[in-house]
């Protein structure tokens, strides 16, 4: 495709292996496109014989029920089979979807929630015509786009008195800049300023989100949700037919930056790491205490806030492999053994602590003696990068190196006098304990200056 295309995958139905059909449910530009694909209709009319369509539509077929077969090419430019799967109909579409669903020529008005979930619609088959996959429209299917709203039944255990149920209609959407209004929106707001955490229903994922909704009631009638990190259950996301069911929560919006999971080693030092860790052991040990199982405890349920505060997440429960043991499934053992392994990818047993880029005041001529750190660590050849964007950060670094000399806010030197200096270090491996000796052997060091500035 010569144009790029932002669209977001919001359902997929595979046939059993018999059937061989499949039903791919497409959003772009707030535009919905429900595609399917029959084997039958990928032959020529009239043909015995196999297409070379239906051949490739087979093959990805195969690979997406089993990924052992070692007939799809995993390292073609789409290694995953779904989304093969999901590139070769959208080329087949596009000339449609570039009609149906133009890119706006300006900033489109703010979407309810209900617009989002009740979008203009269009059905197609993908049928094979002289050799290509070709779009033929279809009479919508009322049917096909009830079971597309999101949607769970709960019983009245679920619905304390004042836990409010809320129409889509009164919840509006930002503007997705990135995606172009092609994919599922999380955030959402109420009554113009009050923000909110959409988290939709699955239909796979049902028995989850009943779990979550259980395990995030507990917490709410327990007091731990004022007291903990965790995200608080505002309310429910009506499913407009019937009063006991819900298309999904609204939960604590957490500005955030990144999971544990993705947070790279070399951005924190180890009192930071050491801070998260105790935190999320404090979390989990009150939620054990009040009988409450995480049930998925992996990094990547942890979300790290834009004030380096850490949340636990996500209580669907299940287990990931590498973290929790499938026979420890939601239970406090799993939990324990997910800490530990947290605990691993904190990196909190490794000896040495290691300096990379220093931010330090333009005016030293020479490095400051990291004397709080001696008891800690040895020191070895350091060429890593350690990025510190911020002035906080800064002050920080320079405390933990001069704790004699604490900067502050208030300090006398100029904030954006601040340059990056990215250092090269060989120091023995047993430092000595005296500053100026230190000193001495850090002016052999080679230094070179990047002349970054950081100003606020």
């Amino acid at each position: 495709m010569s144009d790029t295309l932002h669209y977001y995958v919001t359902d997929v139905i595979y046939g059993n292996v018999n059937k061989k059909d499949c039903q791919l449910t497409l959003t772009c530009h707030d535009v919905r496109f429900n595609v399917t694909l029959r084997v039958r209709k990928l032959r020529e009319p009239g043909c015995m014989e196999p297409s070379p369509l239906e051949h490739h539509y087979l093959k990805l077929l195969r690979a997406i029920w089993d990924d052992t077969d070692d007939r799809f090419d995993r390292h073609a430019p789409y290694p995953y089979p779904e989304e093969a799967m999901y590139e070769w109909v959208v080329r087949a579409l596009f000339p449609v979807i570039r009609d149906l669903a133009p890119k706006p020529l300006s900033r489109p008005h703010m979407l309810t929630l209900k617009e989002y979930l009740s979008p203009p619609t269009f059905f197609y088959t993908l049928e094979g015509r002289s050799g290509k996959l070709t779009p033929i429209r279809q009479a919508n299917d009322p049917e096909v786009i009830e079971r597309l709203i999101p949607r769970i039944k709960l019983d009245g255990s679920f619905f304390p008195s004042d836990l409010p149920v809320i129409r889509p209609a009164s919840l509006t959407l930002p503007h997705d800049i990135y995606n172009e209004g092609s994919s599922r929106p999380q955030l959402v707001f109420l009554d113009g300023d009050k923000s909110y955490y959409c988290k939709f229903t699955e239909r796979d994922h049902q028995r989850r989100l009943k779990r979550e909704i259980e395990v995030l009631l507990r917490l709410r009638e327990s007091g731990l949700s004022d007291k903990i990190r965790v995200p608080k259950l505002h309310g429910y996301l009506q499913y407009e037919g019937d009063s006991n069911w819900i298309s999904g929560t609204l939960q604590t919006r957490i500005k955030h930056t990144e999971t544990l999971d993705g947070w790279t080693h070399q951005t924190a030092l180890l009192p930071q790491k050491q801070k998260w860790y105790d935190d999320i052991e404090a979390m989990l040990t009150l939620m054990h205490e009040n009988s409450i199982v995480w049930g998925d405890a992996k990094a990547d349920n942890i979300l790290l806030d834009t004030d380096g505060e850490v949340w636990i997440v996500d209580f669907g429960g299940s287990y990931t492999p590498g973290w929790v043991d499938a026979d420890k499934m939601e239970t406090i053992e799993g939990d324990l053994q997910g800490l530990s392994r947290i605990k691993e990818h904190l990196r909190l047993d490794e000896e040495d602590i290691r300096f990379g880029s220093y931010y330090l005041p333009a005016y030293h001529d020479e490095l400051i003696h990291p004397s709080s750190c001696q008891d800690q660590a040895d020191f070895r050849d350091l060429d890593e990068d350690c990025h510190l964007d911020s002035f906080e950060d800064q002050n920080i670094l320079a405390n933990a190196l001069n704790p004699d000399e604490p900067q502050s806010p208030d300090s006398d030197f100029p904030v954006d006098s601040f340059d990056k200096l990215n250092i090269q270090i060989s120091i023995p491996k047993t430092p000595t304990a005296d500053p100026e000796s230190w000193k001495n052997a850090s002016k052999d060091s080679q230094c070179s200056l990047l002349d970054r500035r950081s100003s606020r």
